[in-house]
């Protein structure tokens, strides 16, 4: 049955309160979509920069205060052997001669949390691995007399390279770093989605004429091929339901939505209570459900 709107009496369009929340989701999914991505492309890196920059201080405070408790433990000669901080000739060759390393967790620096496969975790063209900061080199003396003067260093050494001095808690691996790509592609295609019931609701409406109703989908069902009526949402949700046959005999139902097709604006002549109205009277004595009738029922 096509769509005929030449003798239509009463037209309901799409309402604002259709077009409010379908522009509202549509700007909503796509501001995610955005956020993810950069997230993604930048954001999780650049913050994978301020953690493996702060890691360069984080292992050089917990370097001398080892060097600090193995001072006149002479049962340690092998631990302090093997820490650079020992002296300022090891440290001046261990900073010059490694690289920093990056751990799963802030401040945890055991070898089971040592991360290795990280370099498409940083920006493109971040020098990575790098050394130790040359600020970290040349204060020997200062770290040895008070560890957490690798604090101060820190401080001074992120101001001077635009870094924050506050830094996530944990390193964003790369599976981290993907997953941020698939949830920008997911809310692409729900604003995708969005977009086109938006385009499509906006080029659509419902309308009656003497004899017939011709729904949003394009479906024209005559008042005489009505058998019943399901309104027990129209009350609350503007919804009702229409059961009608078709010529082949074949029961069908279409759907009457005032709540995104013309509401319920007396002001307005083509709102969707007339419309309904319309089609009550002009159906004939048909069945018709609605919550008022069940409850007759029950009692």
């Amino acid at each position: 049955m096509e769509n005929n709107s030449n003798s239509d009496l009463i037209t309901c369009k799409p309402t604002s309160w259709f077009f409010i929340r379908a522009i509202f989701a549509f700007i909503m999914f796509s501001a995610f979509s955005a956020y993810f991505y950069y997230d993604g492309a930048v954001g999780y890196r650049n913050k994978n920069v301020n953690y493996y920059e702060y890691s360069a201080k984080s292992q050089v405070k917990e370097f001398f205060q080892k060097a600090n408790r193995l001072k006149g433990n002479f049962t340690s000669d092998a631990s302090r052997e093997i820490n650079p901080a020992k002296s300022e000739t090891s440290w001046k060759v261990f900073t010059a001669t490694n690289t920093v390393q990056v751990f799963k967790k802030r401040d945890l620096h055991s070898p089971e949390s040592l991360i290795t496969d990280t370099e498409e975790c940083f920006p493109k063209g971040y020098d990575f691995p790098k050394k130790f900061p040359t600020i970290y080199a040349d204060a020997f003396q200062q770290l040895t007399d008070d560890p957490n003067y690798a604090e101060t260093l820190w401080a001074n050494y992120a101001a001077e390279n635009n870094l924050n001095q506050s830094v996530s808690e944990y390193f964003k691996p790369l599976s981290d770093i993907k997953g941020q790509f698939n949830w920008a592609i997911g809310s692409l295609v729900l604003a995708i989605i969005v977009l086109f019931f938006l385009i499509r609701t906006s080029l659509r409406s419902m309308s009656v004429s003497a004899d017939a109703y011709s729904a949003p989908n394009g479906r024209n069902v005559p008042f005489a091929s009505v058998y019943k009526i399901d309104k027990r949402k129209w009350s609350n949700k503007g919804v009702a339901t229409l059961y009608y046959k078709t010529e082949m005999g074949a029961e069908e139902k279409v759907k009457i939505d005032g709540m995104i097709y013309g509401q319920f604006d007396e002001k307005n002549a083509n709102n969707a209570e007339a419309l309904y109205q319309h089609i009550e009277s002009h159906v004939g004595n048909v069945e018709i459900i609605d919550y008022q009738e069940e409850s007759q029922e029950s009692s």
